[in-house]
């Protein structure tokens, strides 16, 4: 039987362990490539094993010298021939297969991507030839090259997923790779299983250390990450009836964030991150082109030392440049900017984890409004939705200030009979703000937002649509607010020249749960199982939401403290230790306490393999090297070299009075050490052997 036997039947199974993260963000024919080809190596594998396998038998046959009928033998000869032709065509076809496939699989990739360089079009080449080398494992330095290239495939994985579970998934499937590399030089795989995870027990603690203090360059670890598909898609910036309404059905993280001290109450949590000004009788867009966007000018007040909240954001990627900031944002860290609105943009698109700090004060000092502001603020088609003027115009008093006509319109919304709801009836083309508020009066939070600032722009307010998200679950594990895609929101800003712009939330004047307890608390219809409800098991339901909040909890430091662990959290942490922040003031001391880190995980390990070294000691092996003792005390010194055998003839000679007994022992000690069946009752014999063997000195 060949020792590698067990490591080839693994490969297969370790290249699928290897690829499998990449399914998703690699090209479909990608994918084909690299399945038909390592398909192919099983069939040729299966008819190479065949075909010495009938070549074994007629050598056997050979050997025991078994005459067999001409036409049997020639049977046979003629089978193995043609199995070995075979064989012999199938390599060769291959072999002039690889540099094609080669060159089709670098053309191939410079095509599809266009010639562009990445991470994404490297892990399609090295996947393509990986796939490729599936057709030349013929010896064990083939399988050692593609085990090697196999596990770099794997850790390539962090460049494109960085969540806890992948990390478990990578660590999992490395200790298979590594069995399977172990196995190489083993006849079974369970023992190559325990080595490869002792190596990594072993090596776990040490890369710890180095994770930790071994300096850092600026930026997190994974900072050339790239996600493979730009993100997910959440909150736009554009506003139609129904777009937010469809992000409610998202159970999705959309960002968590962490509050230095006690957070905001849940009515006050309204995060904006777009502001919508256009609108052409549809949809809402920002409609900014004409307002400057020197920042600066719009920020008198935007001092880091005001009193307000200090935010830490976790946002996970959605493929825009949107950052959500809690009300009223007045400064953001790096790689960030306040725009006009006063709302947080990113340097370019959230298509990977980003972090970022923010300071938030509710009372915000606005600037005075800009002419192109006021111009785009007001902005509505005067023949559009005549009925809501004719009901606007009968509900405003006569010389009504901005207050009035504010409170006129929220009169409106709490005096009329409005519904809130995900399905509403569809809106026509043409005035659909006159069908919203005078016919069908039900919608979700973007048919109110846009109702209230439609109407407020016609009795001469200025006006604009804020999205966001509003409201967020707290994890008392971790300390953070969690915010879900389900938690988007619309509302709306009006201009007060007393106040500048003043948040309105329509939507809290039909439906305040919604702002005091959150979407998932009024539509638990979409999140919880029915389950739950109908056989009693709310005690179930209330323990996985636990169980969700604990997992969260773990993504959180995880995404914390793994991928986003930078040089500043670095040296934050040895700041806590009592060192100092220039590396070369505690340079001494971080030497001294890696040194004595690594002395007391060698003698852990000493003391590890020590204590394993006398648990797997062969009881056999044990009970021969007792033999060998006693014939020292006789005078008979055993040889370095010499065999058992080897042992007693020569110990004969010197001591013929002994041969017998050594012979019984050497041939108990042959027969358990070296049998096909080495028994309890053959140990016992030995071991009685031994302790009843005195030679004393000749």
């Amino acid at each position: 039987m060949d020792k590698r036997l067990s490591a080839q039947h693994m490969i297969p199974l370790v290249m699928a362990l290897a690829y499998a993260p990449h399914v998703g963000h690699m090209p479909i024919w990608v994918s084909m490539f690299f399945v038909l080809l390592w398909a192919l190596h099983l069939l040729s594998r299966d008819q190479r094993a065949e075909a010495r396998g009938q070549k074994s038998e007629v050598r056997g046959l050979q050997k025991q010298r078994v005459i067999i009928p001409n036409t049997i033998a020639n049977k046979r000869k003629a089978t193995f021939g043609s199995n070995l032709q075979e064989g012999f065509i199938s390599t060769r076809f291959i072999g002039f297969l690889r540099l094609p496939l080669a060159v089709f699989s670098l053309a191939s990739v410079l095509l599809y991507w266009g010639g562009k360089l990445g991470p994404l079009p490297g892990t399609a080449l090295l996947s393509l030839m990986l796939g490729i080398k599936a057709l030349e494992i013929s010896g064990y330095r083939d399988q050692v090259i593609t085990l090697y290239t196999a596990l770099f495939l794997l850790f390539v994985t962090v460049l494109f997923h960085q969540s806890l579970l992948m990390g478990v998934y990578i660590l999992l499937a490395s200790w298979v790779l590594l069995s399977a590399l172990c196995a190489l030089n083993s006849q079974q795989t369970r023992p190559a299983l325990g080595t490869s995870g002792r190596i990594l027990a072993q090596a776990l603690p040490l890369a710890l250390i180095f994770f930790l203090l071994f300096p850092r360059l600026p930026g997190s670890l994974f900072g050339l990450t790239q996600n493979p598909t730009t993100g997910r898609t959440g909150l736009s910036s554009t506003l139609s009836p129904g777009s937010i309404s469809q992000l409610i059905l998202s159970n999705a993280p959309a960002f968590r964030a962490q509050f230095q001290g006690q957070p905001p109450q849940r009515d006050k949590l309204y995060w904006r991150a777009a502001v919508l000004r256009k609108y052409d009788g549809q949809k809402w867009t920002p409609g900014h082109a004409n307002i400057p966007w020197d920042h600066k000018e719009l920020l008198p007040s935007a001092d880091n030392d005001q009193d307000g909240y200090a935010v830490h954001i976790a946002l996970e990627p959605h493929n825009s440049r949107m950052l959500p900031a809690l009300d009223i944002p007045v400064f953001a860290s790096e790689k960030t900017a306040i725009v006009p609105g006063q709302v947080l943009r990113a340097k370019k698109k959230i298509t990977q984890a980003f972090a970022y700090e923010l300071k938030s004060v509710p009372d915000f000092d606005w600037p005075s409004l800009s002419q192109a502001e006021l111009r785009a603020c007001l902005a509505i088609n005067s023949q559009d939705n005549p009925r809501t003027q004719k009901a606007l115009n009968a509900i405003l008093p006569d010389q009504a200030t901005a207050r009035d006509k504010l409170q006129a319109i929220v009169q409106f919304f709490q005096d009329h009979d409005f519904t809130y709801t995900l399905s509403p009836p569809l809106l026509p083309q043409a005035d659909p703000i006159d069908t919203f508020l005078l016919e069908t009066r039900a919608g979700y939070c973007e048919h109110y937002a846009q109702a209230f600032v439609w109407m407020a722009r016609a009795v001469g307010l200025p006006a604009r649509i804020v999205v966001g998200y509003q409201g967020g679950e707290y994890n008392p594990l971790a300390e953070f607010i969690l915010v879900r895609e389900s938690d988007a929101h619309a509302w709306a800003e009006v201009w007060l020249p007393s106040r500048g712009w003043t948040r309105v939330d329509p939507t809290s004047f039909v439906a305040p749960a919604r702002i005091e307890l959150g979407a998932r608390q009024i539509h638990p219809e979409l999140y919880a199982s029915p389950l739950w409800d109908t056989k009693g098991l709310n005690w179930m339901y209330s323990a996985w939401t636990q169980v969700n909040m604990a997992w969260d909890a773990l993504n959180y430091s995880w995404g914390e403290w793994v991928i986003g662990y930078s040089n500043q959290k670095q040296t934050s942490l040895f700041s806590d230790l009592g060192l100092t922040t220039d590396i070369r003031d505690f340079l001494p001391q971080l030497i001294l306490i890696a040194l004595g880190i690594f002395l007391a995980f060698m003698l852990f390990l000493a003391v590890v393999l020590y204590i394993s070294s006398h648990e797997t000691q062969d009881p056999t092996q044990i009970l021969y090297l007792r033999f060998q003792k006693k014939l020292q005390k006789a005078g008979i010194q055993p040889l370095a070299h010499e065999g058992p055998l080897d042992l007693a003839h020569r110990a004969g000679k010197i001591r013929p009075d002994l041969e017998a007994k050594m012979q019984q022992i050497i041939s108990f000690y042959i027969a358990q050490r070296f049998g096909p069946t080495p028994s309890n009752q053959g140990l016992r014999q030995l071991r009685k052997k031994v302790q009843r063997f005195r030679p004393g000195k000749g």
